[in-house]
């Protein structure tokens, strides 16, 4: 299941570059196929899920700033008074 969420996520993203021409990204993309191996996924399915996934900087740039983790739960939540009337 993360393994399928990262790829419609990247797939979702990405841009009109090349993989080949991003040996990281490259890497990082081969590095995921012993996770996806190991929860039953046929290197065949690994590959066509794959084929036309390209690097998008956008994406890393979204993970710098997640406002979940920035955001302190008192700015946006204030307790209502309780009338017990």
């Amino acid at each position: 299941m993360v393994l399928a969420s990262v790829a419609m996520l990247i797939a979702a993203l990405a841009d009109a570059s090349d993989t080949r021409a991003d040996p990281e990204f490259a890497k990082f993309i081969e590095d995921l196929w012993p996770l996806a191996a190991a929860h039953g996924v046929s290197r065949k399915t690994f590959d066509v899920a794959f084929k036309d996934v390209t690097f998008d900087s956008r994406v890393v740039a979204h993970t710098k700033s997640q406002p979940e983790f920035v955001i302190r739960f008192g700015s946006i939540w204030r307790p209502r008074s309780i009338n017990r009337g």
